[in-house]
């Protein structure tokens, strides 16, 4: 039994490390700066991309039907920011969608939505930041590019697919 519990505390460390935000994430004199790391199924967390200035950034898959199961991101110069995850559970259309805690963190710090080893996709996200807009444009399994969602500062951009549930497999974000 001990062993067991040995082996899970070593694997969640080692998803959590292979997430930690590189040094060369943070940004020179950059204004803005938006990184993302995905947890792909059957590929595990892909590795940053980063955006600065208002420049896309894209991660997960398209055409392979590659669940996106977590998320990581982080932000300089937006004042934080907030993401928010919906696990893809198949609910009957009458239930409202019952969405993961919301998750902030201040600049440059690394905020972590969804879960690893649980093969649970996420359905739909959503990510704000405290000065500046975000825009987000998902890809969900069965319908494609869902088209652009942005907030402003304090609010959250939304993209998914809530009914029907599809996973997402790819999320092009930026800050605007």
């Amino acid at each position: 039994m001990r062993s067991r519990v040995v082996a899970v505390v070593v694997a969640v460390l080692a998803s959590l490390l292979s997430a930690a935000v590189p040094a060369t994430a943070q940004p020179s004199p950059t204004p803005t700066r938006l990184c993302l790391n995905a947890h792909v199924a059957d590929i595990g967390w892909q590795g940053w991309v980063c955006g600065d200035d208002g420049a896309q950034v894209q991660v997960g898959t398209t055409g392979q039907g590659r669940r996106i199961e977590a998320v990581a991101l982080t932000t300089w110069g937006t004042g934080g920011v907030c993401a928010q995850a919906l696990p893809a559970l198949a609910l009957p259309a009458p239930q409202l969608p019952v969405w993961w805690p919301q998750v902030c963190v201040g600049e440059g710090e690394m905020a972590v939505v969804g879960t690893t080893g649980r093969s649970l996709p996420i359905q739909a996200i959503r990510v704000g930041t405290g000065t500046r807009a975000v825009c987000l444009n998902g890809h969900v399994g069965g319908d494609g590019w869902l088209g652009i969602s942005c907030a402003g500062p304090g609010s959250t951009a939304q993209s998914g697919k809530l009914y029907p549930w599809r996973q997402m497999e790819s999320l092009i974000a930026w800050i605007a």
